[in-house]
């Protein structure tokens, strides 16, 4: 049994012949590469093929107006948003200056999402939420990290049409 993601783990060995390993997963399972990032103390996970880069925020490079925050980019200005806002953390986030940001499409323009901290790259095993979380549109499903720590796999298009 493969333990918490529900696959099988087959070994078979013969002398002089060596050694083969078969790995079997449900198809409700995907496994992908994703940013691991933490905002506001919890950890995500974002898979890197929505993403075309990250950057460190500027304050020079920030402007508000009606309460919208964009960031100047040589590429034109992008509509800045906040992890901790956008998944409902009620605290009011901290300046956005020196904080890392990942920026990717979504809706046609280009936006960049305002995390605490970006921990690395990983390769994830993504399991489906199950009801009633699967109608949550912003997280794609649930990732059990080798140290046994939860991560949830965010959908970041979703997150900033919400």
């Amino acid at each position: 049994d493969g333990g918490h993601c529900g696959g099988r783990l087959l070994l078979e060995s013969a002398p002089g012949t060596g050694t083969r390993v078969i790995l079997s997963m449900p198809l409700t399972a995907s496994v992908v590469q994703a940013l691991l990032v933490r905002s506001a103390g919890h950890l995500y996970a974002v898979p890197v093929s929505y993403l075309d880069r990250t950057d460190r925020i500027q304050e020079a490079s920030v402007t508000t107006t009606d309460g919208k925050a964009t960031l100047a980019t040589g590429d034109g200005p992008v509509d800045l948003f906040f992890l901790e806002e956008r998944v409902g953390i009620e605290d009011p986030p901290a300046r956005p200056a020196g904080r890392p940001a990942l920026l990717y499409p979504a809706g046609g323009r280009t936006v960049a999402l305002v995390v605490d901290e970006i921990l690395g790259r990983k390769e994830i095993l993504v399991k489906p939420l199950r009801p009633p979380l699967d109608g949550l549109r912003s997280y794609e499903g649930a990732a059990l990290l080798q140290d046994g720590t939860l991560a949830l796999v965010l959908d970041p298009v979703s997150l900033v049409s919400i």
